[in-house]
């Protein structure tokens, strides 16, 4: 399915090939989650479980929070409370949303990702389902704006997604990747030419 290359990943999605550079994680700021990124500015952040961060989270104007969690994941399920208490403290929005499958991480950013509220998404690590949902999201962004998801934006967003989350399962990863692309693909956010 994928094989590492100096400097970058050959993926082969729905059959074609595409190199994909991986850079170094930058430095964070310590008052922010680790796997922070900005991953559509002005409109959406990423990164891991932000309890600790939320108050550096919220320095910087975010308006809603993505929680994607797993209801089968004891930890993910002892954290929740808390991370929901401390957000409604600090009167930013909250969603929860229990991620079982692709179809779920579908519908959680086509449903949370409107292109106007900044919003922050996480999952545990920031890595793996918030990269599938900054996937979908950028799909969405420029279908709001009227405008093809070329193979230029594929290569920007897959290397965005590589950067912030490749580390572990790659094969699972790159799987879940392959079948978000093609329900993107029908449900008209990408053309399936960009594949041929």
């Amino acid at each position: 399915m994928s094989e590492l290359q100096k400097g970058g990943v050959n993926l082969r999605i729905n059959g074609k090939s595409f190199e994909i550079p991986i850079f170094p994680r930058h430095e964070l700021l310590s008052v922010l989650p680790k796997n922070f990124s900005v991953e559509i500015p002005g409109k959406l952040l990423r990164g891991s479980w932000p309890v600790e961060k939320l108050p550096g989270i919220k320095t910087l104007g975010t308006e809603k929070i993505v929680s994607l969690y797993s209801s089968s994941d004891e930890k993910e399920r002892i954290m929740l409370p808390a991370l929901i208490s401390k957000v409604g403290m600090m009167g930013i929005s909250h969603v929860a949303i229990d991620i079982q499958n692709n179809i779920n991480l579908l519908d959680a950013a086509m449903n949370n990702y409107d292109g106007k509220t900044l919003t922050y998404v996480h999952c545990q690590a920031g890595a793996n389902r918030t990269g599938l949902f900054c996937f979908v999201a950028n799909a969405k962004e420029k279908k709001l704006r009227n405008q093809p998801f070329k193979e230029n934006d594929l290569i920007a967003v897959l290397t965005k997604m590589l950067q912030s989350g490749y580390d572990y399962d790659k094969d699972k990863y790159i799987e879940n990747l392959n079948e978000i692309i093609n329900l993107c693909i029908k449900n008209g956010l990408l053309s399936a030419d960009l594949f041929r």
